[in-house]
């Protein structure tokens, strides 16, 4: 906001949409219970793990400089196993479904990998990566490895 001639002027970059995202989230958690019962309410929970390994250990650890495509497997594979366990209980049927999704999150990132560097992606294909060049220089981040990170992100078979 600024005051030009004593009028004050602002400008709207864009809505306020918290409030009207939280009723949407509330709405999904509230017919996910509903309609999936006990299972929906383990569902519930185990999508609030998946919410908090993304923000308490995954971004923190990219941040710290690790690697992108190496976390996002080590986590998708302990997302997916602690999902499986949480919705259905260990026993055979889990075992065989993590298995299958683990292979699952390795091919999306061998594909992830295979496909950036054939179509030489370098990470910086849009203005807003290319404001992550003005980062502290202390903050080693692996651009590249974090495109592939997303690709593998959209392309992991979810539980």
């Amino acid at each position: 906001m600024t005051t030009v001639d004593g009028r004050l002027e602002a400008n709207i970059a864009d809505f306020a949409r918290d409030r009207t995202l939280m009723y949407l989230v509330g709405a999904f958690a509230f017919l996910l219970v509903v309609v999936g019962g006990f299972k929906g309410l383990k569902s519930l929970i185990s999508l609030g793990i998946t919410t908090a390994a993304i923000f308490f250990w995954l971004l923190p650890m990219l941040l710290q400089g690790h690697s992108p495509m190496a976390l996002t497997i080590l986590v998708c594979t302990v997302i997916s196993f602690l999902t499986f366990v949480i919705v259905s209980g260990l026993n055979m049927k889990t075992v065989s479904a993590i298995v299958g999704t683990v292979g699952g999150v390795f091919v999306a990132g061998a594909l992830a990998i295979a496909m950036g560097y054939a179509a030489k992606l370098t990470g910086f294909n849009d203005e807003e990566m290319q404001l992550l060049m003005h980062l502290p220089e202390t903050m080693n981040l692996d651009f590249k490895g974090l495109l592939f990170s997303g690709m593998s992100w959209g392309l992991w078979p979810t539980p």
